[in-house]
């Protein structure tokens, strides 16, 4: 299972939201390109890089910083957050995103996301399926849609994107553990599809990792949980280094 340290965006800099709520900002690094440096030297592999002001406002904001922490690193980047016209898409996937992150435009807007398969291949596509009470969220976690999350996956595994990152929103920020029976439903319905389910929301110590891991999640977003000092990025990288695929 992979450990995947993120990093939110937001006024150039490394934040954290508490539920999404943009009001309950706390900033953790001016610098966002040394913080991803810092987790290559740590031994991290993976990166989830989200453009909260791109989320918010439907329009990548941060691209520049995203190429700097891929032409910096060797970090594989997912990149999320406003990325709502296939030119931009082809631009982050040109400024070394390894996956485009799709969530709202998922939600409004499936034939868009269509032409995006077709464009860079569904393997570079990365599903942001955001979740509150079971339902999909959208623009930066600021409305609630009429789409039910099962639904919303099965759609998907069926257009070819099986790398998936879900997160329950109520859980996000909260240190209160990840939302292990959702996440056990959705592998025992889609596991067998295919599906390979990424865990976010609610890390708080190396006891979620071993709950995640134990119902087959492949891996796990990690934020406040390394910021507030729950978990290092060394107990991050050797975990991921004792479970291997």
């Amino acid at each position: 299972m992979i450990c995947i340290p993120a990093i939110d965006l937001l006024d150039g800099k490394a934040v954290r939201l508490t539920q999404g709520v943009y009001d309950s900002v706390n900033v953790y690094a001016n610098d966002p390109v040394e913080l991803a440096k810092s987790f290559e030297d740590a031994g991290c592999t993976h990166l989830h890089l989200v453009d909260l002001e791109g989320a918010r406002m439907g329009r990548v904001q941060h691209m520049k910083i995203l190429e700097r922490i891929a032409h910096g690193t060797s970090l594989k980047i997912d990149f999320s957050g406003g990325l709502s016209a296939l030119d931009t898409v082809q631009e982050a996937i040109q400024a070394g995103a390894t996956w485009i992150g799709i969530g709202s435009k998922a939600v409004t807007d499936p034939a868009w996301v269509s032409e995006v398969i077709q464009s860079i291949g569904a393997e570079h596509v990365l599903l942001s399926a955001d979740a509150r009470d079971g339902m999909i969220a959208t623009k930066g976690w600021t409305h609630t849609s009429t789409v039910a999350l099962n639904d919303h996956i099965e759609m998907y595994i069926k257009a070819g994107i099986q790398r998936m990152v879900v997160t329950d929103i109520g859980r996000d920020g909260m240190l209160e553990g990840p939302s292990v029976d959702l996440y056990q439903t959705l592998v025992q319905s889609f596991g067998g599809k295919g599906l390979q389910l990424i865990a976010s929301g609610g890390i708080s110590g190396l006891k979620d990792l071993d709950a995640c891991l134990a119902i087959g999640c492949t891996g796990v977003v990690i934020g406040k949980a390394y910021y507030e000092g729950h978990l290092t990025l060394e107990e991050m990288v050797s975990f991921e280094q004792r479970h291997q695929p």
